[in-house]
């Protein structure tokens, strides 16, 4: 794995863009983020994480 810039983005169950976040030169391996969600509103959401060639997405539910 090499370090990157690592791109978050929430999605809400429409499918529709609510937030994006970039966080610049993460070294690689294991990381831990703290995601601001303090305009969306509670409900479920997809987490997509791109950083390089990889892609990943979770279901996540924001709860206040």
């Amino acid at each position: 794995a090499e370090p990157g810039t690592v791109r978050i983005e929430l999605l809400d169950e429409s499918g529709v863009l609510r937030s994006t976040q970039l966080f610049r030169s993460l070294p690689a391996g294991e990381q831990k983020i703290a995601l601001d969600e303090s305009t969306l509103p509670d409900g479920n959401y997809f987490c997509t994480m791109t950083c390089g060639a990889a892609h990943f997405t979770r279901k996540i539910r924001i709860m206040k």
